[in-house]
């Protein structure tokens, strides 16, 4: 279904170019990409795909000469056609990737704030704390929960020294 709505698209807009009448030959290659951007949201990449055949044909039969015509007058509108073709089917690609990568990027945020609930959840739950000690750096993070475990305020710094002189000196 999508690629016929592509292609009825593509046609839709390139025949109210054409009942405009008297536009230049650049006009439709200007709305091309919006309408390849519009169905590759709505449909997919099979659908940009088949909008851009379908406008390139039109594009093809209306605007080079002789007009009404598919066959092409001379080798530079060939030529000219013939990239404005490859560069519409890879524009139809491209954004469909692109928009393919930012629904996955959705997707998967979503999955780490799913996931980060549920920690939190078991966290509270399971009445734990969480803390972090970087080697390298010499650094420890403490959560209000292990920090009231320890007596420790939400304001004073947690060194590796603090960390020793609070623990037990059997363990």
């Amino acid at each position: 279904i999508g690629i016929v709505l592509g292609a009825l698209l593509g046609a839709t807009v390139v025949g109210a170019q054409v009942r405009i009448g008297g536009m230049p030959v650049e006009y439709p290659f200007m709305l091309a990409p919006a309408v390849t951007i519009a169905v590759a949201m709505l449909f997919g990449r099979a659908a940009a795909v088949s909008a851009v055949l379908m406008q390139m044909l039109l594009i093809r039969y209306y605007v080079f000469e002789p007009v009404r015509s598919l066959r092409i007058g001379s080798a530079e509108d060939e030529a000219a056609f013939l990239l404005a073709f490859a560069v519409q089917i890879a524009t139809a690609i491209i954004i469909e990737t692109l928009i393919e990568a930012i629904r996955e990027r959705a997707v998967q945020q979503e999955r780490i704030a799913q996931s980060e609930a549920r920690a939190g959840l078991a966290i509270d739950a399971a009445a734990i704390g969480i803390h972090d000690y970087d080697v390298v750096a010499g650094t420890i993070e403490w959560d209000a929960r292990v920090r009231s475990l320890w007596g420790v305020g939400p304001d004073e710094a947690i060194t590796y020294d603090s960390f020793m002189k609070g623990l037990h000196p059997d363990d």
